[in-house]
């Protein structure tokens, strides 16, 4: 049983993450939300090579899913498109 924590200004539930098996997690699509300002420090071709082009940036801070929740939404809800 994990616990919760407080994180910023919110309560995350946090329990430990076991991989068992790594071909099946690497057969998993990628797709990335990227703040913009940390784009100099990434490989952004390898990131749309394992992605299928499905990269996006915004221009904000660390928690854009509590700044930016309707466009965070809107990306994750393209992706599930795609598995649907």
């Amino acid at each position: 049983m994990g616990t919760w924590v407080m994180i910023n200004a919110g309560w995350y539930y946090e329990q430990k993450l076991v991989l068992r098996n790594e071909a099946a997690m690497r057969a998993i699509p990628e797709s990335h939300i990227i703040c913009t300002a940390t784009i100099s420090g990434r490989d952004m071709p390898l990131l749309h090579r394992r992605s299928g082009g499905r990269v996006w940036d915004i221009e904000t801070g660390h928690d854009l899913m509590m700044t930016e929740p309707a466009w965070v939404t809107a990306r994750l809800e393209a992706v599930a498109a795609l598995r649907a």
